[in-house]
């Protein structure tokens, strides 16, 4: 089924409701825009690329270059090209402004939420479209959107959250007359109140208040100066150290399977994750008048994510609430980008187009008499309708390894493929999404066919504990290297003070050595002085005498 235009919600045109006929169907999946290169992966390969001196290295973060400590293996090094900080430098760089540590960036993230939310969510259309991960999410649940028919084979996709609550999910859809009245209300009515937009998963969280607003036509292509049908009241977004490195998943999951970790790290995840939920509690029922005055909740906040929502002794959201919605398409990484990008593909209602109709021309007619079969144009064959990935395909793709865990464990079989006759394995994005499947593997080895699912081997708790005694041998190993190469670098220094202090020691020797001559030439001079001065005093002393014999010799007058 090909799209020809995309229109709001809140601005169908009469003839949506004039021309509407058939009952609702189900659309199983839809396609809610076309994907993109993703050149922001491109960006992160080029630029972890460095092998310096000492080791492979990353050039967005100066690491390994002047001398600096490289990475120990290739796996911390993709390890790092993953993470937050080293996002950040990239995006930075593109952007003409200089790398930070990790130090500032944890200062950052702890201070400056706004300008960390960028981290992989562009804050302008045309960011999101060429830089920034641009990949537009699919619609792939059965049951997603509602159909409404037309006259001509036209249909009108609307998302099944706006006009069922969850409560209803699971049974009959009801009429079109009964959902045409809720559109109706949702279009007269939803815009005189907020809607409430909250991602929460794997350490990062968003919440966004927005105030949508009437708009003749939206566009499903994006562009710089287009005007989104929406304003933004008020918005937050957190983000805090929970997900284990390479291994995956939150610290509290790894506690619940039996296995308390005692390290530096297990312990400021766990506080991390104390501290975001509160974090986000605090920042839910600080809005209170906004979540009050909402006509919708949309939520996603997969498995353990929920308990800052719906748990505790007063939550801020509760289950019960018809207004609370879960958001039907796969997200990306919670951040404010992403929370307009969901909240617009919610407003947007795709108008399909109608199947083209074969013309033949009427036949003409011979001089003689004798009828001529006219030649009438082939018509152009309908355009096949885009293979759909599956859901898991897609989560195992865009390294959600939350969404990977819960569609295996809900009993989503590994072994099915693509298209392109590709498993979710075999697409995943990282080592952390393909160890998921190896766990499962290893929990359910008789459950599915792990041989077609590509997945090579179980990984089993033992296994880890063997890959982790490995890497702490080799942490070990690395120490010592450490440690021996300070003490010879220690030694070293030693030789080349004390060889310093042997050559001070000869220089002050010798300035003593010319100093004691020089004092010994002084008392010399001293000492022809002091005969001079008493050879003078015997020459007074001896004219005194002599005038004193005069006198006595001199007659009287």
């Amino acid at each position: 089924m090909a799209f020809e235009a995309a229109h709001s919600i809140f601005s169908l045109p009469d003839e949506f409701y004039s021309k509407v006929q058939e009952a609702p169907q189900e659309e199983p999946q839809v396609v809610s825009d076309r994907e993109e290169d993703d050149t922001f992966e491109e960006s992160l390969e080029n630029n972890r690329t460095l092998q310096g001196p000492s080791g492979p290295g990353c050039q967005a973060c100066s690491i390994g270059a002047s001398g600096s400590h490289a990475f120990a293996s290739l796996e911390d090094q993709r390890a790092h090209a993953r993470s937050d900080w080293h996002r950040f430098n990239v995006k930075a760089r593109a952007a003409g402004r200089n790398a930070i540590s990790e130090a500032d960036f944890e200062h950052l993230v702890s201070t400056d939420q706004d300008e960390v939310s960028s981290i992989s969510g562009s804050e302008s259309s045309d960011e999101e479209g060429s830089g920034a991960r641009a990949r537009n999410s699919r619609a792939r649940r059965k049951g997603a959107q509602i159909a409404f028919g037309q006259p001509g084979g036209q249909s009108w996709l609307i998302w099944r959250c706006l006009l069922q609550p969850d409560s209803e999910r699971g049974q009959n859809t009801p009429s079109a007359d009964v959902l045409l009245e809720r559109l109706a209300t949702l279009r007269s009515h939803s815009f005189q109140a907020p809607w409430v937009v909250v991602l929460s998963r794997g350490g990062h969280f968003v919440a966004a208040v927005f105030d949508v607003k009437p708009q003749a036509r939206t566009s499903s292509q994006g562009g710089k100066h287009e005007v989104q049908p929406f304003e933004v009241l008020a918005h937050k977004t957190l983000h805090r150290y929970v997900v284990r490195a390479k291994a995956g998943g939150r610290q509290s999951a790894k506690d619940a399977g039996g296995k308390a970790i005692h390290s530096a790290g297990s312990a400021l995840r766990r506080y991390n994750e104390a501290a975001l939920e509160r974090d986000v509690q605090d920042t839910l029922n600080g809005w209170k008048s906004h979540l009050s005055a909402a006509s919708f909740i949309l939520i996603h906040a997969p498995s353990a994510n929920a308990a800052a929502l719906f748990a505790g002794g007063s939550p801020p959201l509760s289950r019960s609430d018809p207004r609370v919605r879960n958001i039907p398409f796969v997200t990306r990484r919670p951040t404010f980008s992403e929370a307009k990008r969901v909240m617009k593909m919610l407003l947007t209602v795709q108008q399909s187009a109608a199947e083209p109709v074969p013309v033949t021309e009427p036949k003409a007619a011979k001089p003689d008499g004798q009828a001529v079969p006219a030649t009438a144009p082939e018509a152009e064959p309908s355009p096949e309708p885009e293979p759909q990935e599956p859901e898991l395909h897609t989560a195992a793709r865009e390294g959600s390894h939350e969404q990977v865990q819960q569609l295996l464990e809900s009993g989503v079989d590994p072994a099915e493929k693509d298209s392109r006759g590709r498993t979710a394995y075999s697409v995943a994005a990282d080592k952390q999404i393909r160890d998921t499947f190896r766990r499962h593997m290893a929990k359910n080895p008789e459950r599915w066919d792990w041989a077609a699912a590509d997945v090579p081997s179980p990984l089993t708790d033992a296994m880890e504990a063997q890959q982790e005694a490995k890497k702490e041998a080799k942490k070990a190993k690395q120490k010592e290297r450490e440690k021996e190469r300070k003490k010879l670098a220690a030694e070293q220094k030693k030789v080349a003070d004390e060889a310093a202090r042997a050559a001070a020691a000869a220089e002050v020797a010798a300035a003593a050595a010319q100093a004691a001559a020089r004092r010994k030439e002084g008392e010399k001079v001293k000492r022809l002085t002091k005969a001079e001065a008493e050879a003078m005093k015997r020459r007074e002393q001896m004219a005194a005498a002599a005038e004193a014999r005069m006198a006595r010799l001199q007659l009287p007058a």
